[in-house]
């Protein structure tokens, strides 16, 4: 009798889990975009960007038509639902790096496990500027490692929602003031954490994020050492009828080490390690901005922001940069949206461990960002 139960438990037990995959209905839409740059933009005689790997003290100041796709930032995606369970593989035409997102995930209700390759809990980045293929995210507006492999935790609630994921290290290296040592193993000990807070109150919605990293340097000479680093802050959206205000403000430490792409193009910021004393020097990055946005019509939205960032390390090291821009969004058909755009991409001034300080210049830029959709 206690078998034929047991049976019969196991059997409803079955059903019952079952029952939702068997009634659920498999799903996949597809979708994609093309981008085209047209901007005639104007460089300072004296520009230069550790981000474009551009410098020629040679050149005098010189205007140019930048006419090319964006192949960063076109897509052709697929999306996967089948009850609690949905994916998303989207690919770019960039045979160098073909793909940009491809995960699959579970909703449990209470908690959805995610794991693949996605976006960043703490990817912030929100300005509608497109010059130079969205380059304002490296001038500014925050976007942590963009895109990365993980294994991601959502728990939604009333009031919002609180994302945590255990993300593969970089494990960028450090720098060395010396020579750097060439016996030195690199030992990831832990994921990078990454993890974001958003409430929801009234109209306006609030991000807090922030992330840790550690690993080590592992030289039989000299024993081990750890380079930490971590990304804090916090994002502010408030709606006011067809006008917006969105601001963030942010910080980090060791951010190259840690992985975070909008200094990407900083010196000076990665941990610095000196060779003959052992003694380490951390970087400190600090950034904020804002923007004012309204909504003219269903078919057109006007857009006018203001991003700087600033890293320092060791004695007068630091390096900045910032943006400024006016843009509008004109959807005249469905699937088009053109991109009018006016701004300045600003490299602002590097200053060496001495004291010296070099202006790196600007770019000045008029012109129009170009999007198909299907």
């Amino acid at each position: 009798m206690k078998k034929l139960l047991l049976v019969v438990l196991a059997a409803v037990l079955a059903v019952a889990f079952c029952a939702p995959a068997m009634a659920a209905e498999k799903k996949v839409t597809f979708y994609g975009d093309y981008r085209f740059n047209t901007y005639y933009y104007k460089k300072s005689d004296n520009y230069v960007s550790n981000f474009e790997g551009l410098y020629n003290p040679n050149d005098k100041s010189y205007s140019q038509l930048m006419f090319e796709p964006d192949y960063a930032d076109s897509r052709f995606g697929a999306r996967f639902s089948e009850g609690a369970l949905s994916a998303n593989v989207e690919i770019r035409p960039n045979s160098d790096s073909y793909y940009r997102q491809w995960w699959g995930q579970y909703d449990f209700g209470p908690v959805q496990l995610l794991i693949g390759h996605t976006y960043t809990p703490a990817c912030v980045a929100f300005d509608m500027s497109q010059f130079d293929s969205e380059s304002g995210v490296v001038y500014g507006d925050l976007m942590s490692r963009l895109r990365t492999n993980q294994i991601r935790l959502t728990v939604p609630f009333a009031m919002g929602s609180f994302k945590i994921a255990a993300q593969n290290n970089p494990m960028t290296s450090p720098a060395f003031d010396g020579p750097a040592p060439t016996n030195v193993e690199k030992k990831m000990t832990l994921p990078e954490f990454e993890a974001c807070l958003t409430l929801n109150l009234g109209p306006a919605t609030i991000d807090l994020f922030g992330g840790w990293a550690s690993y080590d340097l592992d030289d039989p000479a000299d024993g081990s050492q750890s380079v930490d680093s971590n990304l804090y802050g916090a994002k502010v959206h408030v709606p006011f009828g067809p006008l917006y205000f969105t601001a963030v403000m942010y910080g980090a430490t060791n951010p190259n080490n840690y992985g975070e792409l909008t200094s990407s193009g900083f010196s000076y910021s990665t941990m610095l390690i000196d060779t003959v004393t052992g003694e380490t020097t951390d970087a400190k990055l600090k950034g904020y901005g804002g923007l004012l946005g309204y909504k003219v019509s269903d078919m057109a939205t006007l857009e006018l922001g203001y991003f700087t960032q600033k890293v320092e390390r060791y004695m007068q090291e630091e390096d900045d940069n910032g943006t400024y821009y006016l843009v509008c969004a004109v959807t005249p058909v469905k699937g088009l949206t053109i991109y009018p755009e006016i701004g300045v991409r600003d490299e602002k001034d590097l200053v060496s461990a001495d004291g010296t300080k070099v202006k790196q210049g600007k770019r000045s830029y008029i012109g129009a960002y170009w999007k198909i959709s299907f």
